[in-house]
């Protein structure tokens, strides 16, 4: 295992090195296969408003509930991270991707070539609150009811990086309208309380300027490349598809583009984060600005998840920060 300042798929974290923590480089709490490993680990500092927190973690042995992460707010609720076997941490002896955690530090050993650690992030639903402490609860714990269920891996958390909660963020319009072009037709769009819901009818047609989509505005005088790093949505889809999220400069001389698969993670409202990153800092210098528009668009792209089925979203929560 390495140790120090480690950069794991983009983000930073700090290792704890074992010769110099008295041995200890790691946290790990109960399982089946290690009873008398601590049930919870309590009162880890935060004191910070945290966007995000990313866990470098693994787990030993089989089982499916692996416990959880709690996070403590300073107002005295909490939020649960909830750890799934093969969902968002996996056994160090068989890393591969999984539906919500990457692969993360994978070294050989000398009895195979891939063992390793996974890389999960938790979108904390409450940024503007001050997280006083997070607490590690093996599995069993987090229902305040101190037993130890049937089959329950080892989890083992080696590293955690917050992602600060930003500045005042950008709000976007919740009021958007449809159109549609060469005939392909309108999105029809509703909004209610906030929420838009967008049905957008497929498109077919291979040719370039065949598409349908949904706009809505955001000041432009107040976005600032160095303070918004990402465009933030919470969607839902009602089937799969695709969607291009289109953020136009301000005479169309070019634009921040990324495309979406709407899989079945989008069965439920999800926060979408997209990094604006290189992309804005290409897009807008020698003193270009964006236009103050945003689009999305169902068949722009025809190189992603092409045709584009029919498919309905609902949006809300737009913002940049």
């Amino acid at each position: 295992m390495p140790v120090g300042r480690q950069t794991v798929n983009g983000v930073e974290f700090e290792i704890i090195d074992p010769a110099k923590n008295g041995g200890k480089g790691c946290l790990a709490v109960r399982g089946t296969d290690k009873p008398n490993f601590p049930a919870r680990i309590e009162g880890i500092p935060v004191n910070a408003k945290v966007a995000r927190f990313f866990f470098l973690h693994t787990s030993a042995w089989k089982g499916a509930e692996a416990g959880c992460y709690r996070i403590c707010y300073d107002d005295g609720t909490t939020e649960d991270y909830m750890l799934i076997q093969g969902r968002n941490i996996g056994d160090w002896w068989t890393t591969a991707r999984l539906p919500e955690a990457l692969p993360g530090i994978v070294r050989a050993n000398p009895l195979t070539e891939s063992v390793g650690i996974y890389m999960a992030v938790w979108e904390n639903p409450h940024p503007d609150k001050t997280v006083v402490s997070m607490d590690f609860l093996a599995a069993g714990q987090s229902r305040n009811i101190d037993f130890l269920p049937g089959r329950a891996p080892v989890p083992i958390l080696v590293a955690v990086t917050a992602e600060l909660t930003g500045g005042e963020p950008l709000p976007v319009s919740p009021a958007w309208k449809g159109g549609g072009r060469n005939g392909v037709p309108a999105p029809k769009v509703t909004v209610n309380g906030g929420t838009a819901k967008i049905a957008f009818p497929e498109v077919k047609q291979p040719e370039k300027d065949f598409f349908c989509f949904a706009m809505t505005r955001f000041d432009a005088a107040k976005f600032d490349p160095a303070k918004h790093r990402y465009l933030v949505m919470t969607l839902r889809s009602d089937s799969p598809g695709g969607l291009d999220v289109v953020v136009p400069e301000r005479n169309w001389n070019g634009a921040l583009r990324f495309s979406v698969e709407l899989d079945d993670s989008f069965k439920e409202f999800r926060k979408l984060r997209l990094d604006l990153g290189t992309q804005v800092k290409s897009l807008l210098k020698d003193n270009k600005t964006l236009r103050g528009e945003l689009f999305l668009m169902n068949g722009e792209n025809k190189r992603f998840y092409f045709p584009r089925p029919a498919v309905t979203v609902e949006v809300r929560d737009v913002r940049f920060e």
